[in-house]
C-alpha cells in the first residue's frame, strides 16, 4: 500500500518533484519547454540521440548504464550530445533544433537508453527502491514507506519492452518460459522482473529495483548498527565458514 504524500521527508526528492510540477512549471521558459516536448516526441531525434551516444561510448559502456552513478555519466552524456547538436546545427540534422540545456538532454538520455520517467529516481541517491507496476511508479526513501510519484510510463508495454531489452543485453532470458528473473545489475543494484504468464496481463510487467550501497557492509558494520547481536554474529561466522546455505 502507498503511504500518504505527507509522509515524505524534509528535503525529499518527492518535494522537489512536487515543486517542479507546480509553480515553476507555470512560470518557466514556455518556448524552451515546448521545444523540449517536441524533441522528446520526435522519433528522428530519439533515434539520433540513441545512435550518437551508442557510437560515442562503444568503448566506454559504463556511460550508457542507466544504473550507474549519475554525476559522472551525465557529464559525459551532456558533453557528447552538445557537441552533436552543435555539429548538426552547422550541417543540419534531427538534433539541430534540440535545446542543449541540461534538463532536455538528460530527459532524452532517459527516454532512449535509460528508464524513461523512472530515471530521475534511479539517479537520486536518496531513493533506495523503485517499484514499477505497469505504468505506475512508486519510490521509497530510506526510513520511509513507498509513495506513488506523479511521473508515469506512457504504456505498460513500454515497461515490458525496456525490461526484456535490458535482460537481453545482460544475457538473461526473459520470456513466457522464463517470466520471472533477477537481472545482474552492476553497482550492487538488484532488479527483479515479472511478466506474463506469472502475472495475468500479457502486455504488463512488474519491476522492482533495489539500489545497492556504494560500500558493502561487513559483519562488524552490521553489529555496530545494532542489526544483530554478538551471538548471532558468531553463529553467522560459523555458518559461512562451514559453507552452509542460509536464509536470513
Amino acid at each position: 500500500m502507498d503511504t500518504p504524500r505527507r509522509g515524505a521527508a524534509a528535503g525529499s526528492i518527492l518535494d522537489t518533484a512536487e515543486e517542479e510540477s507546480g509553480l515553476s512549471a507555470v512560470v518557466g521558459n514556455g518556448a524552451q519547454t515546448l521545444a523540449r516536448e517536441q524533441a522528446a516526441g520526435d522519433t528522428a531525434v530519439l533515434q539520433s540521440v540513441r545512435d550518437v551516444l551508442s557510437a560515442a561510448f562503444r568503448e566506454r559502456p559504463q556511460f550508457l548504464d542507466p544504473f550507474a552513478p549519475a554525476a559522472e555519466r551525465n557529464a559525459e552524456v551532456l558533453m557528447v550530445l552538445r557537441a552533436a547538436i552543435q555539429e548538426q546545427r552547422q550541417r543540419s540534422g534531427p538534433l539541430a533544433r534540440v535545446p542543449n540545456d541540461h534538463e532536455t538532454l538528460i530527459q532524452l538520455f532517459a527516454q532512449t537508453l535509460g528508464w524513461g520517467p523512472a530515471q530521475r529516481y534511479l539517479d537520486d541517491e536518496r531513493v533506495t527502491e523503485i517499484k514499477i507496476n505497469n505504468e505506475s511508479i512508486m519510490v521509497q526513501e530510506a526510513g520511509h514507506g513507498f509513495v506513488t510519484v506523479p511521473e508515469r510510463f506512457n504504456t505498460k508495454a513500454e515497461v515490458k519492452t525496456r525490461a526484456i531489452l535490458l535482460a537481453s543485453i545482460l544475457g538473461v532470458r526473459l520470456d513466457s518460459e522464463h517470466p520471472q528473473e533477477t537481472l545482474p545489475i552492476a553497482h550492487g543494484t538488484r532488479m527483479h522482473v515479472t511478466i506474463y504468464p506469472r502475472i495475468p496481463d500479457v502486455d504488463g510487467a512488474l519491476v522492482c529495483i533495489r539500489r545497492g550501497r556504494r560500500e558493502a557492509w561487513d559483519l562488524d558494520d552490521i553489529l555496530s548498527r545494532g542489526t544483530i547481536n554478538t551471538e548471532i554474529a558468531e553463529l553467522l561466522k560459523l555458518l559461512v565458514g562451514a559453507r552452509c546455505a542460509v536464509i536470513i
